[in-house]
Formats: structure tokens, sequence, C-alpha cells
């Protein structure tokens, strides 16, 4: 058994005699030596008789606590350092629901999902530019943007989920290119790729023959799928069309030249080459990570949402670094009034499995700056995603 296993394996049991029951010192003395004696070099010195059983209880709580590892630690502030708040300007509009968040080098491309705008912040929230469904120039119809990608300076490709296109616009939303009908459903992603002007798109995209695959090399002036590679990953049953029908299924994140994927009912997250070449597969051990179990036939579609009310649903992936990467998952519980609440939790793994730690009751991760190492989280004490609190991960936590 490893350390970290041990440790509150002893504490636990420690904590559960309480000072005040114990019947000698033997007894501690005796506990610590089985748990640590073969995988620790933790010693604890014998007491002298006159000396206060209650002393040493203590002495016991400080050393376990001071040797804890970071996987388990409680509370987000024992991992993160808060650096500062971001309040967003608003206009006439307000971001009154969740926002889509791109991270550039001075810059936040945003998306609002409740007034269908794309709005572009500084980094201390001056807005610098929007355009939306509300703006004459806005792209067509049935507008309802996800998260933008910036191309150039004065280009911007917006994947609409609401109708399966992408819109190449300019600064100012007016469009320079409509694809439609790109995505088989109705929400996908894109991500940026070092390859020749190309994109990551994240769905299933339309007009592709044979197994579905999710992650595909697409040319943003012609709307060309010119490569197509990750299929469904594992088996969960014969879902046909009604799998399409549940989005985002796909989570990604590019760093590097290695791209990071994960499923949305699923802790495992592949490592792939910009190329689809498969580099790794890890699935790191999350304590509170509830899988759907895999069926032989398709469920009903309200068995099949309550299948899904009862177990985790991976929301967010991000490159931390090279080495590390975050994910933040859903759990829910019903409260003391039968109403339906969410639990967030947010992990730290390593691209070995390891996990750096696992923490509930987070606010969402809105992005990450990967050469900041700079985590954008909604603050938790508004309700409106205009509010974010800023932090960085301890440099003791991380590998």
């Amino acid at each position: 058994m490893s350390e970290a296993a041990v440790i509150p394996s002893a504490l636990f049991r420690i904590l559960t005699l309480g000072y005040t029951n114990f019947d000698s010192k033997s007894r501690v003395a005796s506990l610590l030596k089985t748990k640590y004696s073969s995988s620790t070099d933790c010693h604890v010195a014998q007491p002298d008789q006159d000396q206060p059983m209650r002393i040493t209880y203590f002495i016991v709580l400080f050393v376990l606590f001071s040797i804890l590892p970071e996987a388990y630690a409680q509370e987000l502030t024992d991992v993160i350092n808060w650096t500062g708040e971001i309040t967003l300007e608003e206009n006439e509009e307000v971001l009154t629901d969740r926002v889509n968040v791109r991270v550039e080098d001075n810059r936040f491309l945003i998306s609002d999902t409740r007034e269908n705008q794309v709005r572009e912040y500084a980094r201390d929230g001056t807005l610098l530019n929007y355009f939306g469904a509300d703006d004459p120039q806005a792209p067509g119809g049935g507008w309802f943007p996800s998260t933008p990608l910036r191309m150039s300076e004065d280009t911007i490709l917006v994947p609409n989920k609401g109708n399966g296109s992408l819109s190449l616009v300019d600064e100012n939303g007016n469009p320079l290119e409509r694809h439609t009908h790109i995505a088989k459903s109705g929400d996908f992603d894109v991500a940026s790729l070092p390859v020749d002007g190309h994109v990551l798109f994240v769905g299933s995209a339309n007009g592709r023959q044979g197994t579905p695959n999710f992650l595909h090399h697409l040319d943003p002036s012609s709307g060309e799928v010119t490569k197509s590679f990750y299929p469904l990953p594992g088996a969960f049953g014969s879902h046909a069309g009604f799998l399409y029908d549940i989005s985002p299924i796909v989570r990604v994140d590019v760093y590097a030249g290695k791209i990071a994927v994960g499923f949305l009912f699923s802790n495992n997250i592949t490592l792939l080459d910009i190329d689809g070449t498969l580099l790794d597969e890890i699935e790191p051990t999350l304590s509170s990570f509830k899988k759907v179990e895999q069926t032989e036939e398709m469920p009903a579609r309200d068995e099949w949402e309550e299948e899904l009310a009862r177990r985790s649903l991976s929301n967010t992936l991000y490159w931390l670094n090279g080495e590390t990467l975050l994910v933040q998952f859903t759990n829910s519980y019903f409260d003391d009034q039968g109403e339906r609440q969410l639990n967030r939790v947010l992990a730290a793994v390593t691209t070995e499995g390891e996990v750096l730690f696992e923490i509930e009751d987070t606010p969402r991760l809105l992005a990450v700056d990967q050469e900041t190492g700079d985590l954008f989280f909604a603050h938790p004490d508004h309700d409106f995603e205009s509010h974010w609190r800023v932090g960085q991960v301890k440099e003791e936590v991380l590998p």
C-alpha cells in the first residue's frame, strides 16, 4: 500500500479513538509503527511516562497533517494561490448565463450563451468590441455562437451551434465566409492547430462516411475537412443518432503539438499528436467520478436521462503545462427541498495518470492561460459569469 493511502487511514483511526479514550500511549505508538514501518520514514518519539497523553495526541496530529499529500486537500485554497479578480465591463446587455472563453495574449474572446454575442475584452475586463444576434451585421439567422477562435488580427472564426455552421468574420462581426451544416449535431467546437491555417474541428462532421470520428482537420477558408480521426471511445450502447443529441461529447485541448481528448461519460484521457497518432491513454483514479454503465441495448430516452443524472459528466479538460492536465466534472445530487444541484469537482492529473489533487464544490473553471499558468474561475459570490477569480496552481503541488 502506498504512503498516500496509508496516511489518511491512520489519521482516521486516530481521530476516531479520541485522546480521552486512549488506554495508553502504546495504542498510538503501535498504530503508527504498524502503518509506517514499511512505507515511510516517519518516526514518533515515545513520550515520557509523566507526559499527558493529550500532548502526544496533538503532536501526532501535527505530524500527520504536515505530511498529508496535496491529493487529499479539501479546499481550493489548499492548491490555488489567488492572484486577483476581474469584472467584465457590461454594455446594454448583461452576461446572464454561461460564457465560453478563449484566452489570447492580452485579451479574451468570449461568447455569451444567453445574449448570443461574441465579445472581446482586455485583460482588465474592459470591453473592446462586440457583435451578435441583435446586431444588424450578425452573420445569418439562428446565431448561437460557441467559443470563438481568432485566426488573424482582423478575422475570427465563430462556431454556430444553432445550425452546425462556421462563420469567418472580421473584427466587427461582418461575415467573410460562412460554411453551413459542417456538424451533424448542433454543438461543436474548434481549436487552433499548428498546421497551415487549419483548425481542429471537434464534433461529428457531416459528409464523413464509415465509423464516426470526432476530431478533424478543417480548412476554415473553404470549409473542407482534410483529415478525420478519433472514433467513439468504447461502446456505450447502440445509441445511433441519439448519441449526437448529447453534446458536446468530446473535450479537447491542444498544447505544444499534443492533443488531449476526454469523453463526456469517462475519466479516461487520450493523448494524440496533431495527426491523430496515439501517444498514450491514461485513466486517473478519480475517487468521486461515477462512470456511465455500458449497455448492450439503447435505453429509452427517459431511462438514459435518469442514468446520466446519477453519473459524473466531464465538463472541462485543459492543459496546464506539458506534464499536467486540469479536469473538471460534475456530479448531481438533490438538496433537502428536492431540487437538483451540481457539485463541480476539479482535479489535476499528470500525463502519467497520477492525481495531484481532487477537490469538490469548486466554481466553474472558465479558461486556462497556458503561457502564464493563470486559471480563470466564475466567481462563487456572484450569480453572473461576468465576475471572475484568477489564480495559479501552487508550485509545490505540481510534479
